[in-house]
């Protein structure tokens, strides 16, 4: 393990895996960060750990005058094959600090879901899985923006690439022998999907829990997340340091037009927002009464008549059967929402089961089940799924 703490060393070691990967078959290097992100709007890069060809480096990028665009070209070379694991929040860090995204990439969460592994499965337990390792976990809640890290944190810090290599090896081997590497391909592509990191502000209020549906609640939401958004992004706060989303919640649901009214609101008694802030609400407010309702947000939920929602419940449990005998997570598949879509439009062209490998290993085979042709039986303690026209049985 070896740390880098100069732009020298940066462009030195870039250079080095790039010279080296000329004369690998295959080549990739595993790549983890940490960072903190518990008060501010962008996560806080605190270190980068790069592992390669059994060799790893500790970048330190906290050092103000060190130079990483040496790291993010490392990103951009297509020879290279960047491995992570649960790449989102690594990407959205590099995405913001350089305006790109490594390419091409692979992440081991999405790979261990498509090998029959459980949704968000941690790097710990695939370390222990593939390779009967058992990682100390212990400096996972470190504060690592202080310096100097200990021997444990860098040890933690490098455990996480060590691995991350020898995973991947084996991974790959395992998706080959299953013919789903391009499942995980399909997958990676939102990751590498710019639009997957950048949030407008119009849009923040999607991230909330809607109380109501009438279109009046939506636009004083939406008007008064967007300020958030805003005011988030330029002081680099986290969105509940500028204001709770309670509070959002409260004066969207009661739309009160003076500061006395609002103030009379329990949500604002007990974290009440600066004088300033809580006018700039109030202002959203007064905006979002101003839109004309034709203007407003809506929600069109699928409209379901009663006998659809048994045929949901049916489509879980078939879902279930696929996820199972497939070894693919059933959440990768589809979620609850994505199949009660399904159910009330099972030929909508755009919908995703209608695509890719989900189409083949569950779209198709739900659309037969939907117009009948599928029957469902127990046998011998065992549920199958059988064509009503044929007697062999749905292949998983």
């Amino acid at each position: 393990m070896e740390i880098i703490s100069t732009s020298q060393g940066v462009g030195n070691l870039c250079q080095q895996i790039a010279r080296t990967s000329k004369t690998i078959e295959h080549p990739f290097i595993a790549i983890d960060t940490e960072f903190l992100r518990e008060k501010t709007y962008w996560p806080h890069l605190c270190l980068i750990q790069i592992g390669f060809m059994d060799k790893i480096w500790i970048i330190d990028p906290l050092l103000e005058e060190i130079d990483l665009a040496p790291f993010f070209d490392l990103l951009q070379n297509k020879d290279i094959v960047k491995v992570f694991h649960a790449a989102r929040q690594d990407l959205e860090i590099f995405y913001h600090l350089s305006d790109k995204l490594p390419v091409p990439l692979f992440d081991t969460q999405i790979g261990a879901m498509v090998c029959g592994y459980k949704e968000s499965v941690g790097y710990d337990t695939l370390v222990h899985d593939f390779l009967s390792i058992k990682l100390d976990k212990s400096s996972r809640a470190t504060d690592w923006t202080h310096r100097p890290l200990s021997q444990d944190q860098l040890n933690y810090a490098a455990d996480d690439v060590r691995y991350l290599a020898k995973v991947y090896e084996l991974m790959k081997r395992r998706l080959q022998k299953l013919d789903r590497e391009a499942w995980v391909t399909e997958e990676i592509a939102t990751l590498t999907d710019p639009g997957t990191y950048q949030t407008l502000p119009e849009e923040a209020y999607k991230r909330l829990k809607f109380k109501k549906t009438h279109p009046r609640y939506l636009e004083a939401l939406r008007q008064m997340a967007a300020w958030r958004e805003e005011e988030a992004r330029h002081h680099n706060l986290a969105r509940p340091f500028i204001v709770k989303d309670d509070v959002i919640q409260d004066l969207a649901l009661l739309d009160p037009e003076t500061e006395s009214a609002a103030r009379n609101l329990r949500s604002l008694k007990n974290r009440p927002p600066s004088t300033g802030r809580l006018k700039m609400l109030l202002a959203a407010l007064a905006k979002a009464r101003e839109v004309p309702i034709k203007d407003c947000p809506s929600i069109t939920a699928p409209s379901l008549k009663p006998i659809d929602r048994h045929v949901m419940n049916f489509l879980k449990l078939f879902l279930l059967d696929v996820a199972e005998k497939s070894g693919v997570a059933e959440k990768l598949i589809a979620t609850s929402k994505e199949l009660e879509v399904f159910a009330a439009n099972p030929t909508n062209s755009s919908h995703k089961l209608r695509h890719g490998w989900r189409w083949e290993l569950f779209g198709r085979k739900a659309e037969t089940l939907l117009k009948g042709e599928l029957k469902a039986f127990i046998q011998e303690g065992k549920l199958i799924f059988e064509y009503k026209s044929k007697t062999e049985s749905v292949e998983n």
